[in-house]
């Protein structure tokens, strides 16, 4: 597949090249073909990042466990579900699920020539460990251990491994809400998730990106502890995470009625193109409209069978340069972009669809755009997710 991308951008580089000296036209069509060969070149997600993310959502979760309960069952006879085990079948079911990940990114480990994190071995130590303050600690140093060792592997993985762990921080019943979704601390993570957009799921980077930035403008706003809304926030994670793991598509969360708004929205930004197509080529719609008026001043003017002959020869050049000039450029145009501005809408219409209605309409205002990061730090140094 990248062999295949490499050769796309390849052709449309020369494309570039050879019209070079050409007309404006042609060198339109060609930088819209570099465009387009540029956004087609994107995989369908790299399964390791994805490991990586959910490992460090994982070791968040064995780290300071979630407590929550299910529902009380019918009956209780029936066998117990994952909200019905105890503190110690919880913990063991988060060490397992720390040793499956690491299992997965083993060969990424030892390709680099790095030592493989012992998560069996620290699962038992762990296991063992009845005082809190000495179960974080030991924890701790096994993260810090496995995100070094994950960085230095591939930095892809490092950093998706803390964006997984800064992600569950900031979703799973956080003490400081507002802190969390703090404007410098946001930018850092969404920042994260649109850098590694093109190794996670198709269409779930930018929209949970957009979505984690509406949280905190919206949460900018509140006062009080943020009512019903702010309750909400940590199933807004795990939906977050379900998308960004691989575990759900991010199409599958869309209806029938979302396509039909994106269809909207598809055609107001084309008929935006071509205004601005227009305005561009004035010139050339302006020698279509005279060489028309022209012709049918020749036709219904002089009367005679030579100007009625001139005029109409006048129109059909007038429709020949327009068909020509103007349709057939216009027409390549929109085939370049018509399916990145699809991929466009069906991203908006997601981030409308896992977002809480009353943020969205709250920040109906300020639209999120794929390149809207919000990179403002409070003390004027880079912003950091701790």
């Amino acid at each position: 597949m990248a062999t295949d991308g490499a050769q796309t951008q390849g052709r449309a580089q020369a494309s570039v090249a050879a019209s070079n000296g050409g007309s404006p036209t042609e060198m339109l069509t060609s930088a819209l073909a570099s465009a387009d060969a540029a956004f087609r070149i994107q995989s369908h997600g790299d399964r390791r990042v994805m490991v990586a993310f959910s490992l460090g959502w994982q070791m968040a979760e064995v780290y300071r466990p979630d407590r929550r309960r299910g529902s009380t069952p019918v009956s209780e006879e029936d066998l117990p579900g994952i909200s019905r085990l105890t503190t110690v079948e919880l913990d063991e079911m988060g060490l397992l699920q720390v040793q499956a990940g690491i299992t997965k990114l083993r060969d990424s480990i030892c390709d680099a020539g790095l030592d493989v994190p012992n998560a069996e071995r620290f699962a038992q130590d762990v296991g063992r460990l009845n005082d809190p303050a000495a179960r974080q600690t030991a924890i701790r140093a096994f993260h810090v251990g496995l995100l070094s060792t994950l960085t230095a592997a591939d930095y892809r993985l490092g950093k998706a491994y803390g964006l997984g762990r800064a992600l569950a921080d900031t979703t799973r019943l956080p003490p400081d809400w507002r802190g969390e979704l703090a404007t410098y601390r946001v930018a850092t993570v969404s920042g994260w998730i649109r850098e590694l957009s093109s190794a996670l799921p198709p269409h779930a980077a930018h929209p949970v990106a957009n979505s984690l930035e509406a949280w905190s403008r919206w949460s900018a706003t509140q006062g009080g502890d943020g009512g019903e809304t702010r309750r909400k926030l940590s199933s807004q994670g795990r939906l977050w995470r379900s998308l960004l793991s691989g575990e759900k598509q991010a199409l599958d969360v869309l209806e029938t009625s979302d396509y039909l708004r994106a269809g909207e929205g598809m055609l107001k930004r084309t008929g935006a193109l071509a205004v601005k197509f227009l305005r561009h080529y004035w010139w050339l719609v302006l020698a279509a409209m005279l060489l028309l008026a022209l012709g049918v001043w020749l036709i219904v003017g002089p009367g005679s069978g030579l100007a009625a002959g001139l005029g109409g020869a006048s129109i059909f050049a007038s429709i020949g340069l327009s068909w020509k000039g103007i349709g057939t450029s216009l027409g390549t145009a929109g085939a370049r972009i018509e399916e990145p501005l699809w991929q466009a809408e069906l991203d908006q219409a997601i981030y409308e669809r896992i977002t809480p209605d009353e943020i969205v309409k709250s920040l109906r205002k300020h639209k999120p755009g794929p390149d809207d990061p919000l990179l403002v730090a409070d003390d004027g140094a880079p912003p950091r997710a701790s």
